[in-house]
């Protein structure tokens, strides 16, 4: 906790060159406090200015002098008397000055109460986007620009770990089960079991959540019976009536390449081939790589298809005799090893 007297130096423009780092640095990671600190002051700047009216020197004062003068007068024709309005007078600065000295009492009770009466809550304005806060029980927060996150300074007397948020923001939740942790908005409250998730609540009337990791209960902060289970990777809204998902639907990725075509023996092939030709295209000879596979469509009906195919994986000898489906195979090599 900063020291009250160095944010008067501060203010005074009276500290060093290092108070005054140190004094900005704490301004920039309380900025609320600080103008709570600045509003005061100015406050109290003003009150200093007030001189006090002391009513009764003044009054006699005021009667003495008067006094003076009816003994300076011999004359009681020309003695001037006391009109209303001089008597009142000072009863009436009395009366203007009253307002402006209670409020001077008043700030400074507010000044003692600040420093002295203590204070169990902190409230954070994230200024930067992607800040990062570590909370009591190292919970890391990650938090948008102008997103307002209010927590214990500790949570040890606490049956639960609750927090406040007004804005967006990511919680990576440390895992106590005996300590649930709780995120509360306008609207709901989140309850994570050691998880990462993401809390939306730019909009006081809508509440949204991203659960990352794990698995939160998504609840409505006054009827807790209203809840859902929020899953890893999913999304969902609260309106303060009902929870809608709002999980984004992935587009379906449509697979348009054929289906590989099957590795079949040379033996298989002669046999198609045999087979399509009814007979009539057969092997003759050595030159067979019988058992070497090659991807072919051995299921077409269409005899010239296949060999047309056969011949661009591989060196195959064919010699036409006297009927269209009538062939002599001399020699079937692979070129390649599959």
């Amino acid at each position: 906790m900063i020291q009250e007297d160095l944010i008067l130096k501060y203010l005074n423009k009276q500290c060093s060159a290092e108070e005054q780092s140190t004094v900005e640095s704490w301004k920039a990671k309380n900025p609320s406090d600080f103008s709570l600190m600045e509003d005061i002051f100015n406050e109290s700047s003003k009150a200093k200015n007030i001189k006090l009216f002391d009513v009764e020197a003044e009054w006699d004062a005021f009667m003495k002098l008067v006094e003076v003068e009816e003994s300076e007068s011999a004359d009681d024709a020309k003695v001037i008397p006391l009109t209303q309005e001089k008597v009142e007078k000072p009863i009436s600065l009395w009366r203007e000055l009253r307002p402006a000295l209670l409020t001077a009492s008043m700030l400074l009770l507010v000044v003692c109460a600040y420093f002295l009466w203590p204070r169990n809550e902190i409230t954070h304005l994230a200024q930067e986007d992607g800040q990062e806060l570590m909370l009591p029980d190292e919970t890391k927060v990650t938090l948008n620009p102008g997103s307002v996150l209010t927590y214990p300074r500790t949570f040890d007397d606490k049956k639960e770990r609750v927090v406040i948020l007004e804005g967006l923001a990511t919680f990576d939740v440390t895992p106590n089960p005996d300590k649930p942790f709780i995120v509360q908005t306008a609207l709901a409250g989140v309850q994570a079991l050691g998880t990462i998730y993401e809390v939306d609540a730019t909009d006081p009337k809508v509440t949204g959540v991203k659960n990352i990791e794990g698995l939160i209960n998504f609840f409505d902060v006054v009827d807790t019976s209203k809840a859902v289970k929020v899953k890893k990777g999913e999304s969902f809204s609260y309106d303060g009536s009902e929870f809608k998902e709002t999980t984004p639907i992935e587009p379906k990725i449509l697979n348009f390449d054929p289906a590989p075509i099957k590795l079949y023996t040379v033996r298989e092939i002669m046999n198609r081939i045999f087979t399509l030709s009814n007979g009539h295209a057969v092997p003759n000879g050595n030159n067979f790589d019988w058992n070497k596979r090659i991807p072919v469509d051995i299921e077409t009906e269409n005899l010239k298809q296949l060999l047309d195919e056969v011949q661009e994986k591989a060196s195959v000898t064919l010699i036409k005799t006297d009927c269209s489906d009538c062939y002599i195979i001399k020699s079937f090599r692979v070129r390649n090893v599959y």
